[in-house]
């Protein structure tokens, strides 16, 4: 988010759109499934199904129904993977972790990452679920230098360093893997990444990006990165507020 208007809407004053296309709100519904099932929660389906059906959401893709996203889920549950959810089955599974850290005396750095897993041999790694319409050839590819994989595994170093008591600082993040989970109206189909591994010097690099970052000013640019008829707060910035919400501010804690 490149616009100093469209930043300080949507991140600073929390406006979004009070609807968004019902392949985002699938998503959604996918990962608090997955959610719910690593945490052994016997209706995590009925949850799951329930988000969907509430959720406010425009209908782009007539194919994500409720019964699909419980044949995606099913799918899901019986695939075989070689990565499994640190503590799955239990209240204290590795999933839906939110993480903040201090960058410098004016920014604190936080979000949530889909959940941690271990390989055969112990390793521990970030994981993240992409449920997407694209095809599985070269997918991944555009992951491999994505900022929100480098931040993540940036963070969960920072984090651990600045709250050594926290449940993330007992593991060593070697990367990310990213859960393709391809939908299709012939069904779906689950691709795993290799790990993407990101160097000290990389993590060194964005994190002297991260302490530099000064707030922009609250002005519309709509020469970079495209035009602003395109920008989620088109409507809102000529004066049509109708179609967004505001969320309430929810602080960190440590």
């Amino acid at each position: 988010m490149h616009c100093g208007r469209a930043f300080h809407l949507g991140v600073i004053e929390g406006w979004k759109p009070a609807q968004t296309p019902n392949n985002i709100t699938f998503g959604i519904a996918f990962h608090e499934w997955a959610h719910l099932d690593a945490l052994g929660d016997p209706l995590a389906m009925a949850t799951a199904r329930d988000t969907y059906g509430t959720i406010p959401c425009i209908i782009t893709h007539s194919n994500l129904t409720k019964n699909y996203l419980t044949d995606v889920c099913c799918a899901a549950k019986l695939r075989s993977s070689p990565y499994r959810v640190i503590n799955y089955g239990t209240k204290n599974a590795a999933s839906e972790l939110q993480f903040h850290c201090p960058i410098n005396d004016d920014m604190v750095f936080c979000g949530t990452i889909d959940n941690l897993v271990t390989d055969a041999s112990g390793n521990v790694y970030l994981r993240d679920y992409k449920t997407t319409s694209k095809t599985p050839s070269d997918f991944f590819t555009t992951f491999s230098r994505s900022n929100q994989f480098i931040a993540y595994q940036l963070a969960l170093s920072l984090h651990a360093e600045a709250f050594t008591g926290s449940p993330l600082s007992q593991y060593k993040v070697l990367g990310t893997i990213i859960e393709g989970v391809f939908l299709s109206k012939n069904g779906v189909k689950f691709e795993t990444s290799a790990p993407i591994l990101h160097d000290k010097a990389t993590l060194d690099f964005y994190q002297a990006k991260l302490e530099a970052f000064e707030t922009p000013a609250n002005t519309p640019d709509g020469l970079f990165n495209g035009t602003c008829r395109t920008c989620t707060f088109f409507d809102y910035c000529n004066g049509d507020k109708s179609g967004y919400i505001q969320e309430a501010y929810q602080p960190v804690e440590d």
